[in-house]
């Protein structure tokens, strides 16, 4: 189970979710129809189930200047990017729960989930939109920063079937996950430095490796998302690029075959994780994330000293996360 002590403790993180959860209950008197409801519903359920991370790493940097309806507005950014996210992986599980889209294949044709949940996500986007623009005097600023957002998620779809560079899905991870789960929250909290961007760029990329190791170590019991779904949808990660570099002529040929397949057998995704194994990758990927750990150690400990103690509580949180 993933600790959440170093950086905010239990009680303020449900009082994010309760925070959320009363903000989105103002928009139920739109959600008139028993399928919308229901789909509205099994939004909120998602939504107090976060782990709060980008909001209360926030709420620990800004201190007395802190407004928790941009700690609000920081979640519905990220719930409605997941919402999206999971359209595109095709993922049915969300935080432990049936994703928007999935459980809305219950109660119609799936192109009309898909939309539904499309229109979820947007709703939620001009939900925090609103927040952000009410309480926060730069807001195009922030827009600025989820535009890189979203150029990262299409990035990360044109890749589908390709094996690129290490190096390339490095700039992948800072836009997709850096931009919206490290930069707004600094930003918000304290301005923009390049020395935080630069910790933000790399506790991105820190995040979404150890997010990647997670899903194909562990199970959706135990993360809340389907055990190697993007492997099984041949999308590259990290992980699999790194495999790509050591591998011997004869796997990398393996490998470009299963990429350039659409749906593929139990059998075929177990090659692959005994291709992970003969080249032991994922030792290699954990020695990456020490090295990259402690060089953003460096950049935090050039910050003030409050700053330092919540922004290496974040680095620990995530190393941690890989074990």
């Amino acid at each position: 189970m993933i600790q959440l002590n170093s950086i905010g403790n239990r009680e303020k993180q449900k009082d994010i979710s309760a925070r959320i959860l009363s903000e989105l209950q103002k928009y139920d008197f739109y959600f008139s129809t028993p399928i919308l409801a229901d789909a509205w519903e099994q939004t909120k359920k998602i939504a107090v189930k976060g782990k709060n991370i980008r909001s209360l790493l926030y709420l620990n940097l800004a201190q007395s200047d802190a407004k928790i309806e941009l700690a609000v507005a920081i979640e519905l950014y990220q719930l409605a990017l997941l919402i999206h996210d999971d359209i595109m992986d095709d993922d049915n599980y969300r935080r432990g729960e049936k994703s928007v889209h999935a459980f809305l294949f219950s109660k119609m044709d799936e192109h009309d989930g898909v939309s539904m949940a499309i229109c979820i996500g947007d709703i939620l986007i001009f939900i925090a939109n609103a927040l952000i623009s009410e309480h926060y005097s730069h807001a195009h600023v922030i827009s600025r920063k989820l535009i890189e957002t979203g150029i990262g998620q299409s990035i990360d779809v044109s890749l589908t079937h390709s094996l690129p560079s290490v190096d390339l899905m490095k700039k992948m991870y800072i836009y997709k996950t850096a931009t919206y789960t490290f930069e707004i929250p600094l930003c918000l909290a304290l301005g923009e430095t390049e020395n935080r961007t630069k910790i933000s760029h790399n506790l991105g990329i820190l995040y979404q490796i150890t997010d990647d190791l997670l899903t194909i170590e562990h199970s959706l019991e135990e993360t809340g998302k389907s055990q190697f779904n993007d492997v099984s949808h041949s999308k590259p990660t990290y992980i699999i690029c790194r495999l790509y570099e050591v591998s011997s002529d004869s796997d990398k040929i393996e490998l470009v075959s299963f990429y350039k397949k659409t749906g593929h057998t139990f059998e075929e995704i177990v090659a692959i994780q005994q291709l992970l194994i003969k080249h032991d990758v994922v030792l290699s990927v954990r020695e990456d994330i020490a090295q990259l750990a402690a060089q953003t150690k460096k950049l935090i400990e050039q910050e003030e000293s409050l700053i330092q103690k919540h922004l290496l509580n974040v680095l620990e949180f995530i190393e941690k996360r890989s074990n």
